[in-house]
């Protein structure tokens, strides 16, 4: 009979040794899925917000060719205004143009460097 406590004995060491293998792998595989889906994310996030500032930007150079044509016809008020607009709207374009996907969280609010 002692000799069947050692085969369990060693049986069990045996399982937990495939068990801890086995949640060692599947540890390997979630953090690749993980990275992967992240990847993947980055990237629609980038061309999306390529696309965005790209728009963006397309209005408010229309903007800018409106208030010149504004100011040439003497409404430099108009003028004014839609240079503002414009300008206020290339500003927006460029800073999506400069974020990085990383700079959000998955809630979509910009990440706070420091007590923010």
């Amino acid at each position: 009979m002692g000799g069947e406590k050692e085969g369990d004995s060693g049986a069990k060491e045996e399982m937990k040794e495939n068990v801890h293998k086995l949640s060692e792998k599947a540890l390997e595989a979630g953090k690749k899925a993980t990275a992967e889906g992240k990847s993947k994310a980055y990237g629609f996030f980038g061309d999306g917000k390529q696309r965005v500032a790209s728009s963006l930007e397309n209005t408010a150079q229309a903007l800018h060719r409106i208030g010149d044509q504004f100011r040439k016809n003497d409404q430099d008020g108009i003028g004014q205004y839609a240079e503002r607009a414009s300008s206020q709207i290339q500003g927006f374009s460029d800073y999506l143009y400069d974020r990085d996907p990383g700079d959000y969280n998955v809630a979509g609010k910009e990440k706070r460097n420091g007590s923010g």
